[in-house]
């Protein structure tokens, strides 16, 4: 995918999660959050979205919310909060959905939050430091 096709993905999820009121949280990770390496012609989509809590299983099986949504050729539930979805074109997106309460379960390393309706980044911000400080802490008692 060119990097303005990428790109124009990215801008129309942002678009179509904000007309959602049970959406609080987007969270583009892996290269989608341009912080180690820009996205290339073969990245995919990874991010997750944070949702009140009861509407995840909603987000995860109407895939409507998700830009180009009839061009998808499959999708599949691969965790119990993740999915992968694979378009006609080839393109690839692996996103879960979380509430705020799940959000701790997930393991980020770089991040860069397109939607914040909930102070997500100070939950965000807690989760890599205690993981930092946790690591730190393992390697000591070794």
């Amino acid at each position: 995918m060119k990097l303005n096709k990428y790109e124009k993905f990215t801008d129309d999820l942002k678009e179509k999660l904000l007309n959602y009121n049970q959406v609080t949280g987007l969270v583009a990770v892996g290269s989608m959050s341009k912080k180690d390496h820009l996205p290339d012609e073969w990245s995919d989509h990874d991010f997750f979205v944070i949702v009140k809590s009861g509407y995840q299983k909603y987000f995860r099986e109407n895939l409507s919310w998700l830009p180009d949504f009839e061009n998808i050729l499959l999708s599949f539930q691969e965790t119990e909060h993740g999915l992968k979805v694979f378009y006609n074109n080839g393109h690839l997106i692996e996103f879960a959905i979380f509430d705020q309460e799940e959000l701790f379960l997930a393991k980020i390393n770089s991040y860069r939050i397109l939607i914040d309706k909930a102070n997500i980044k100070k939950n965000i911000e807690k989760m890599v430091n205690c993981k930092l400080q946790c690591t730190v802490f393992l390697i000591f008692l070794k």
